[in-house]
C-alpha cells in the first residue's frame, strides 16, 4: 500500500493511466505486467473530459482494476473524482490545487481514505495539505512532460527538503523515464509516477523497461539489507 518507505526500502513505481473511454485490451495487457512488478507501489486512474460524467464501461472497467489492485497488495487511486473513488471501493483520490478542497474532501471520505495532494514546486503548498489532512504530498514537473506539457517545473532539491518539514511519503512526477530517473531516487523520493514511459513502449519492450527502472531504483539502495525482488 502506499505508505512511507522506512529508510532501508526502495522508492517504488506509482504509475499514472490516462483514460479517455474504456480500458482497452492493449492497456488491460499493460496492468497485468505492471501488477506482477514487485517495484510496483500505486496506480492512478486519471480520466479527464468537458463534462468528467464516468462512461458506464469505464465505471466498471474501474472496479475490475480496483479488485486487481487490492488482490496484487497494490494502492489504487483515483484522480480528482471523489464520488468515483468512494464507490468503486478505490483505498484513495488525488486532488490537485483546482480541484474539491482537501477539507471538504475529507467531510466525505472515511478516515483511512488516502489523499494525495498535488503542490508543484512549493513547501508552503505541502506544508498546508499536511496541516489538513493529505496522506501523501506530489512535487513536479520535474523534467518535460508529455502529459502535462504545461505544468510548472520543479526544483529537485524540494525532495530533500520537505523531508526535513513533513513525515509523509512523497511523490516526484512530470517526465521521468529511464534516462533521468537516477537523479530523484538519489533524491529519496518515496514514489515515481510515470504515464507516458510506461504506455509508450510495446508490450514486448514493457517488461525491460521495468527492469531498468528497478535497475535505477537500487542503485541508491542498501541492497545487503533487503535483496532485489525478482522480476515478474
Amino acid at each position: 500500500m502506499l505508505t512511507k518507505s522506512k529508510p532501508a526500502e526502495p522508492t517504488r513505481l506509482y504509475a499514472i493511466l490516462n483514460v479517455t473511454k474504456p480500458i482497452t485490451s492493449e492497456l488491460w495487457q499493460r496492468v497485468e505486467i505492471l501488477l506482477a512488478n514487485k517495484i510496483l507501489g500505486a496506480i492512478q486512474l486519471r480520466y479527464k473530459s468537458i463534462t468528467d460524467d464516468i462512461p458506464h464501461e469505464l465505471w466498471k472497467d474501474s472496479i475490475l482494476l480496483a479488485q486487481k489492485c487490492k488482490k496484487a497488495g497494490v494502492t489504487f487511486i483515483i484522480n480528482d473524482h471523489i464520488e468515483w473513488a468512494l464507490r468503486i471501493g478505490a483505498d484513495g483520490v488525488h486532488l490537485g490545487q483546482s480541484d474539491t478542497p482537501i477539507i471538504e474532501a475529507k467531510k466525505w471520505l472515511p478516515e483511512s481514505f488516502i489523499i494525495g495532494i498535488t503542490c508543484h514546486n512549493s513547501i508552503k503548498l505541502a506544508q498546508d495539505a499536511v496541516k489538513n489532512g493529505a496522506s501523501y504530498v506530489a512535487f513536479g514537473r520535474f523534467f518535460r512532460s508529455k502529459t502535462k506539457p504545461e505544468a510548472p517545473s520543479a526544483n529537485i532539491n524540494i525532495l530533500t527538503e520537505i523531508k526535513k518539514l513533513v513525515d509523509i511519503p512523497t511523490v516526484a512526477i512530470g517526465g521521468i523515464n529511464t534516462d533521468n530517473i537516477d537523479v530523484l531516487t538519489k533524491h529519496k523520493a518515496n514514489y515515481l509516477a510515470m504515464s507516458d514511459t510506461l504506455m509508450s513502449p510495446s508490450i514486448k519492450q514493457l517488461p525491460q523497461t521495468l527492469a531498468k527502472i528497478q535497475e535505477s531504483i537500487y542503485a541508491n539502495y542498501n541492497a545487503k539489507q533487503h535483496p532485489k525482488p525478482i522480476l515478474a
